[in-house]
């Protein structure tokens, strides 16, 4: 089976050209020499394949380079396929990839579908039949003919179990890094699975909503992913709540003005062990007054007790405000909040 995938990379390397005329030769090898990136890539595969120009694996590489550091896309996948057999140059395998993923970036199909071959064999990267099968999903949406045969062939392997390949396809095109950056390529995959009740696809959807990126703006919809994927349905026995979308409902809600609002996900999010609830509760707090600072303080000293940046700081700020007697109280209820949530927390404190 490995075998059989592997054979499509030396496929992919060949590029058919047909003959070329002396005069044809001729304007070819002129418009490369000044500087054609277009036609240097044309020579090199001429060279490569030997029509038109004797058969010749290094002068095909010296001008696939040319063409390649050009930014010549075409040019780029060929070097790296020489690379990956070693025709015209030392065999690097990990530097085939680093030229296919160029290639890939600027997307072309034979790019992606030689990275995938890459990923699959785990030739010059680590194998992985995730990214594998995530690759090859790209080169199929970019139209390369033997992806649809590939995809079978890496299904099999992965005994049909493709969700989480297809979770890396939306993450690579959410990031555009190795991509073309495609939000919205990354939004239908994370709709579909997200439809499936899987909070971090949920999650992902709660962004994409909040800030517009691959779906239009939403706050509406924003608020219902993220309640999704922060407070799961009990048939997600197992699948853990994506605390972080707590976090973002108390940002939503800040948005919308509605603060009560805003510092009752903060909380949860603070309840389900996520830190980043701690600053934008207390600075809520701070807005109701003397009770308030009294508040603020409660979770700043809180904050402190699990090392939240910036909390030393401001907690010093907060104390100057507060008379010895307050500063006594709320410690000694965060001392009792930790006893309850976080006991660990208490080992070698002084009760207050």
């Amino acid at each position: 089976m490995r075998k059989v995938v592997a054979r499509f990379l030396f496929v992919l390397s060949v590029f058919a050209v047909g003959g070329l005329g002396q005069s044809a030769s001729d304007e070819l090898v002129k418009r490369a020499q000044s500087g054609d990136a277009d036609a240097q890539f044309e020579l090199g595969r001429a060279y490569e394949d030997g029509k038109g120009f004797p058969q010749d694996d290094d002068s095909a590489v010296i001008w696939f380079r040319k063409a390649a550091e050009k930014g010549n896309a075409k040019a780029q996948n060929g070097l790296g396929a020489m690379c990956a057999v070693g025709r015209g140059v030392q065999k690097d395998n990990a530097e085939a990839v680093r030229w296919y993923k160029k290639a890939a970036k600027q997307g072309l199909a034979e790019g992606m579908y030689n990275v995938a071959i890459s990923y699959f064999n785990g030739e010059g990267v680590p194998a992985d039949l995730n990214l594998s099968y995530a690759w090859m999903l790209a080169a199929q949406k970019y139209g390369d003919a033997q992806a649809d045969e590939a995809l079978k062939h890496i299904s099999d392997e992965m005994s049909g179990r493709t969700e989480q390949g297809k979770l890396k396809l939306g993450e690579m095109y959410e990031r555009g890094e190795d991509l073309p950056k495609d939000l919205a390529g990354g939004a239908r995959i994370y709709l579909e699975f997200a439809q499936k009740k899987y909070p971090p696809a949920q999650f992902k959807m709660c962004q994409m909503y909040a800030t517009g990126g691959g779906v239009p703006l939403d706050l509406g919809e924003a608020k219902s992913w993220c309640k999704k994927a922060g407070e799961p349905e009990p048939v997600q026995f197992g699948v853990p709540k994506i605390t972080g979308a707590l976090v973002v409902l108390g940002q939503i809600a800040e948005q919308e003005r509605d603060y009560r609002e805003a510092e009752k996900w903060y909380e949860k999010a603070i309840n389900a062990h996520d830190g980043r609830g701690f600053l934008p509760l207390a600075k809520l707090k701070l807005q109701d007054g003397p009770a308030g600072e009294r508040a603020a303080y409660f979770w700043l000293y809180l904050a402190q007790e699990f090392n939240v940046a910036g909390s030393d700081v401001q907690l010093r700020q907060v104390a100057a405000r507060l008379s010895a007697d307050d500063i006594k109280k709320e410690e000694k209820r965060a001392f009792q909040w930790l006893e309850k949530n976080a006991p660990q927390k208490t080992k070698g404190m002084k009760r207050p």
